[in-house]
């Protein structure tokens, strides 16, 4: 050592470093689960195991300024030595219990501080003597350094002798409007037998501040189905009685527990895989062991949901939930591995027992990390889930082959070049202003990619939609022709891959040229230039005001290299987690959906990375300018590609059919231009069924085109008096009034209707 003189301590920006090790927790979503799972370690060390004994209840202030996780083991002053410390090896006791999850303690501490804009702090209190500390967040030289906190006669809460626990708990309580006889009858008995308590509090959540109303009471709502969803918070809601209530209102009825949904029609068994002693790494293609032990211990168990469980109240079941032999160890969001529309019927459990040790990440533990063994599971199961979407998705096209499918969107198509007649305007002359129909060619003649000579950036490891069109030209006029299938010819043919009816999907680094074709190879688009990058991350910035529903804004999405090169013009895998609350373009062209709250848009970057933010949608609702004369939208069945989407991702770009919707679909600023008809709605599928021993019947029949036919009455009806009104506000007896008399006087639609549809089926008959 005579060469060389060691610096006295390690060089390191504690701030900066504590900022990367917290940040994954700042969320409610992610910090809230590990308050939750504190509490049931702290059972644990106590010897507390029976479900109904460990009590927690997650508390909200009814101005939702305040959360806070209380529980009855009690925390007394010397528990909190090893709280004190960021990163602890023996903070977690683990050595107490086979249960307790604990890592180095950072997890809650860190909600306590990102998550908190103003003081957060745990009040523990045991045999009448109280101990409080924290964190004052709101003076930034003080953050991430814990401290005590003083009563109102400035004393040390510091193993303070109180006279009355009960006493001390209401203090505690009135900062959630609450009294201690509010709180849940299991929770209020717990507390009488133990006569101890540990509450954390943060005040001024910083998930919620300064959204609006709307947004954060959609936000609120979401809290227990986050939890029940959540892997840091699985062990703890299985063998815990965890509440979740407002003030003095419980958000989830009794306590949180995981409930399977309806299984989806047909679907009824779950599908359990065992997993193979070897699988492929797709990086490397080398064969990986899954561990020691029988086939019977390793196995993925798939669900399937009547439901569509990518709405915002179902969202946190739509993915699959990894498990060792004693924890849950990760989640992965099903929209990542599938994303395809019928995989947000899915959802499952992976069970592996040797993932520890190397496979899990070290301070945010909520990750697997990128081991081959991993890797190797990640792909086998999203080739698994695959598997059951597209069974999902055959059952539900098995009635209705894509020949049935077509000629009933072409008798819709009748249908509303129909409604013309009884839906037009007049000019102040009296002149009749009609609209330019839409006409649709049969034959390609011309393919459009992407603009000439265009150059496409794409992150490997994802699949992105391509732009191009399909035309007949006829007359020296383009056709568009819909539904076409076409072929990708590449100069690499490894380095990317055409996925459904036109997306890309990159699979190593490189360039190259690409175009699409006819499948006789009589036609041929013009060729684009397509460069294939790796991404070490990405960041995502939304717009910082709520969006009106309706209303296009742009997300700033940003990639970067591992030498943190930053990749600006880049296309992506974009999507939004809530069906409903809006879509999201390769470019990160984002429309707010029908409702108000939060919208989560994911962005991935990588095979196995994925960035998210939110976004805040607003009651307020944008109303465009509708084009002179009738206004007839598309009328498409659901699950049709919608025409001018080619930016969105496939399966963004369609109204999914199914029980969970009406038979119409008019109501949402999205499709702005189309009225969804849902051929697999409640009322859809009692007519289909009401003549068929075997089942329901195609929507290829006689009696299924009369209901179409009554539908688009309907269709017709909210058009006319939409009409009359256009911007005016009308009160219920009016609507009704108007609703009445359009149907007066559209009423030979349907004598027209019938017609029509009676000549198409005839004439298929000849």
């Amino acid at each position: 050592m005579a060469d060389f003189e060691p610096l006295p301590e390690i060089p390191m920006d504690r701030t900066h470093i504590l900022d990367q090790i917290t940040g994954r927790f700042q969320s409610v979503k992610d910090g809230l689960p590990e308050l939750v799972k504190n509490s049931k370690d702290h059972y644990s060390r106590l010897q507390v195991f029976e479900k109904d004994a460990r009590q927690i209840v997650v508390l909200i202030s009814p101005d939702l300024r305040r959360i806070g996780v209380l529980d009855f083991g009690g925390a007394r002053e010397e528990d909190f030595e090893g709280w004190q410390t960021w990163s602890s090896r023996v903070a977690g006791r683990t050595q107490l219990s086979p249960d307790i999850e604990a890592g180095y303690g950072n997890g809650g501490k860190s909600f306590m501080v990102r998550g908190a804009v103003r003081d957060s702090y745990m009040c523990g209190c045991v045999d009448k003597h109280m101990t409080k500390m924290g964190f004052k967040n709101d003076e930034p030289n003080l953050r991430y350094r814990p401290g005590w906190f003083k009563d109102s006669r400035g004393n040390i809460l510091r193993g303070f002798p109180i006279n009355n626990e009960s006493e001390g708990l209401s203090n505690e309580l009135s900062a959630f409007g609450i009294s201690l006889h509010e709180l849940p009858t299991g929770a209020l008995e717990t507390f009488r037998r133990r006569r101890s308590f540990t509450i954390v509090l943060i005040d001024g959540v910083r998930d919620w501040e300064g959204r609006n109303l709307a947004a954060r009471e959609a936000l609120v709502r979401r809290v227990p189905n986050e939890l029940m969803g959540h892997a840091q918070s699985a062990l703890t809601i299985e063998t815990c009685s965890v509440w979740v209530q407002r003030g003095a209102n419980l958000l989830h009825q009794g306590i949180l527990e995981y409930r399977y949904p309806e299984p989806y029609p047909g679907f009824d068994q779950p599908v359990t895989v065992p997993v193979p002693g070897k699988l492929e790494n797709p990086d490397t293609g080398e064969r990986v062991s899954t561990g020691p032990g029988l086939e019977s211990e390793r196995y993925l168990e798939i669900r399937t949901s009547r439901q569509n469980l990518r709405l915002s109240d179902k969202r946190a079941l739509n993915v699959v939930r990894i498990r060792n032999t004693r924890n849950v160890v990760g989640n992965w969001s099903v929209a990542d591995l599938v994303p395809s529309a019928t995989a947000g019927f899915v959802f499952g459990i992976l069970r592996v027992p040797a993932l520890v040790g190397e496979h899990l990440t070290g301070a945010e533990r909520q990750l697997l990390a990128e081991t081959p063994l991993v890797k190797a599971l990640r792909h086998w199961t999203e080739m698994q889930l695959a598997e059951v979407a597209k069974r999902i998705q055959q059952a539900q096209a098995s009635r209705d082959t894509e020949e049935d499918r077509n000629a009933t969107a072409e008798t819709l198509q009748k249908l509303r070049d129909l409604m013309r007649q009884f839906l037009e305007a007049e000019s102040e002359t009296g002149t009749v202003v009609e609209r330019p129909k839409r006409e649709f060619g049969s034959l390609i003649t011309k393919i459009e990619l992407e603009t000439p000579d265009a150059t496409l950036t794409i992150p490997v490891g994802t699949t992105v939609p391509l732009d191009f069109h399909c035309y007949e030209e006829v007359d020296g006029q383009k056709l568009p022709v819909r539904a076409a299938h076409l072929v990708l010819e590449a100069e690499d043919p490894g380095l990317v891959e055409l996925v459904g009816r036109g997306s890309l999907k990159a699979h190593r680094r490189g360039e190259c040229r690409v175009a699409l074709r006819t499948v006789d190879a009589k036609v041929r688009s013009n060729p684009i230039t397509v460069t294939t990058v790796a991404l070490a991350r990405a960041t995502l910035e939304p717009p910082a005001e709520p969006l009106k529903q309706g209303e296009r804004r742009q997300v700033s999405i940003t990639g970067y290299t591992e030498k943190d090169v930053p990749i600006i013009d880049s296309v992506y895998e974009v999507s939004v987690e809530e069906l409903e609350m809006g879509r999201i373009g390769r470019k990160g062209v984002f429309t707010a959906g029908r409702f108000p709250g939060s919208a989560t848009v994911r962005v991935k970057y990588k095979e196995d990375g994925v960035a998210t933010c939110e976004i805040s949608i607003g009651s307020e609702r944008i109303e465009r300018d509708r084009p002179d004369g009738p206004d007839i939208p598309l009328l498409m069945l659901c699950g049709q590609m919608a025409p001018g989407r080619e930016d969105l991702p496939e399966g963004q770009r369609t109204q999914p059919p199914g029980p969970s919707y009406p038979t119409i679909i008019d109501y949402d600023p999205l499709w702005e231009d189309i009225v969804w008809i849902n051929s697999e709605s409640l009322e859809a599928l009692r007519v289909r069924g009401s003549r068929s021993a075997s089942g329901a019947m195609g929507i290829h029949t006689k009696t299924f085109y009369q209901f179409l036919a009554l539908k688009c009455f309907d269709v017709l009806r909210r058009l006319k008096v939409r009409q009359d009104f256009e911007d005016e506000m009308a009160t219920s007896l009016e609507l009704l009034r108007a609703l009445s008399q359009a149907e007066i006087e559209t009423a030979g639609f349907l004598d027209a209707a019938y017609s029509v549809v009676g000549r198409l089926l005839e004439g298929e008959e000849q």
